[in-house]
């Protein structure tokens, strides 16, 4: 949760693709626990933000209902896993080829975006 408060934070701030690259790379590269407040406060210095700020906005929880909110409505379009992609009524979760985007769009424009 500290990286997704981090990052919306990071977001409000303009720096959120920096933040979110520095994240992708700490977990999936370096297999950093970016669930540590360390290693997040550390990520944003990193990337220009300040970590006095950073670890303020998470103490008081300032995102936390942005980040709720943003679950409802995944979980209102039937959202299960990550990342998902929806177009119209038609969704594709999990990590997939070019060929299943394609043949996903296919269908949508034949059916219309319902």
């Amino acid at each position: 949760m500290n990286g997704h408060e981090a990052t919306e934070y990071a977001r409000d701030q303009g720096k959120e693709k920096a933040f979110s690259s520095a994240v992708y790379q700490a977990y999936f590269q370096s297999g950093q626990n970016i669930g540590d407040i360390d290693v997040i406060l550390s990520l944003a210095e990193q990337t220009g933000l300040n970590p006095s700020e950073v670890q303020d906005h998470l103490k008081a929880g300032t995102y936390a209902a942005r980040l709720q909110a943003a679950h409802e409505e995944a979980c209102a379009f039937g959202v299960s896993g990550v990342p998902t992609f929806i177009a119209g009524s038609a969704q594709i979760i999990g990590a997939q080829s070019p060929e299943v985007f394609v043949s996903m769009l296919n269908r949508v424009a034949e059916r219309g975006l319902a």
